[in-house]
């Protein structure tokens, strides 16, 4: 078997193994307040919310609502567009398990960078096989896409390591960005590795 052929089959076997083991029982488990909450905050983008009672206040648009939360709009945006392809808590649920494809993707990238796809595939069995890793991606919050870019931003920042060009820039630059309007607490990250680079 060429060596092109086996690369590509240690990457299919891999990467089907993540996304079967993130797929397994995806909703055993119902939906908790906060998964709740963020649903129904993505879904409806004008108006009075249902279902989720806030007291008195009442926000009557996404961006309110939003703001409550102390949390940045990225993933709300992305779901509010994600939702409408589907409303069931399976489809709402496996955009998790995307972002856990995105994120492996982005370790794998960076381990065969500084290794071999060998290890970079292992890597992803590992990942696949760590139960807090499955457990983020089955769950309906900003975490998932927060560490899918977090990923990519480290591979971005391992290329800017090696090499200083615009496209790596911009990885690196879009990656933090996504990350960070994904969740404030990246920020600890995205300016850690920024300082080193500059």
């Amino acid at each position: 078997m060429e060596k092109l052929e086996k690369k590509w089959l240690w990457i299919g076997l891999s990467f089907t193994c993540l996304f079967l083991i993130c797929l397994y029982k995806l909703t055993n488990a119902s939906l908790w307040f906060d998964e709740t909450v963020e649903y129904y905050y993505s879904k409806y983008p004008v108006g009075v919310v249902p279902v989720v009672d806030m007291g008195t206040k009442i926000w009557t648009n996404m961006y309110e609502r939003i703001v409550s939360t102390f949390q940045p709009p990225l993933y709300n945006l992305v779901m509010f567009f994600w939702l409408s392809i589907s409303t069931s808590e399976w489809w709402f649920r496996f955009f998790g398990v995307i972002m856990g494809v995105v994120c492996a993707g982005g370790i794998y990238k960076s381990i065969e960078k500084i290794w071999n796809y060998k290890i970079a595939s292992l890597s992803v069995v590992v990942l696949a096989c760590t139960r807090q890793f499955v457990y983020y991606m089955q769950e309906c919050a900003e975490y998932n896409l927060m560490l899918a870019a977090l990923c990519w931003f480290i591979y971005g920042w391992i290329c800017l390591m090696e090499k200083v060009t615009a496209k790596r820039i911009a990885l690196f630059c879009g990656a933090g960005i996504v990350a960070v309007y994904s969740q404030y607490g990246a920020i600890f990250p995205v300016a850690s590795f920024s300082i080193t680079v500059f």
